[in-house]
């Protein structure tokens, strides 16, 4: 069970924001107790809003317990709030058990990124994914892309296929 998003509203106060740490614990404890897994799936904002000057981010990987909540990393996202998927990789070594695999190139707008073909963009998708293979290793990976630069959903898929099993996938 992964979560996918964490309302603003939880994200005004450091307190609040804290208090859902724990409630994700727990979340994860229970979870755990009927054979599955609990997970946090990030977007941009947890790397751009901060609370003392860390980041939402940093401040999740310090209060949620490993063995009680996956991190499902999703490697494009990220770039908009101003953060490098292989710096994150490198600095949670272990951390994510669930990879949400997207790579992604800037937009015309200032600061803005969409997904594009794996290994094409500016997520260093390849070796992010054998960084977190090296230490601790994915349990699960998904393959995404939202935008395709003129090629169709399908053809985009398939080359992403072509490309994970390029690197070794199946």
């Amino acid at each position: 069970m992964v979560t996918p998003w964490l309302e603003e509203s939880i994200r005004r106060n450091y307190d609040d924001f804290m208090t859902f740490m724990d409630v994700y614990n727990k979340c994860g404890e229970l979870c755990n107790k009927r054979g599955m897994k609990f997970g946090y799936h990030n977007h941009d904002f947890e790397f751009s809003e901060k609370f003392n000057g860390e980041s939402l981010f940093d401040i999740m990987m310090r209060s949620i317990d490993p063995d009680l909540v996956v991190v499902q990393l999703d490697t494009g996202n990220l770039f908009g709030g101003g953060a490098v998927a292989r710096e994150v990789a490198d600095r949670y070594p272990g951390r994510f058990g669930f990879v949400h695999l997207k790579d992604v190139v800037r937009t015309g707008e200032e600061g803005r990124f969409e997904s594009t073909i794996i290994g094409e963009g500016a997520a260093d998708v390849r070796e992010v994914l054998a960084m977190i293979e090296k230490t601790g290793g994915a349990q699960v990976i998904i393959t995404e892309q939202e935008a395709y630069q003129g090629k169709t959903p399908m053809e985009c898929a398939r080359l992403n296929l072509e490309i994970m099993k390029e690197w070794g996938y199946s």
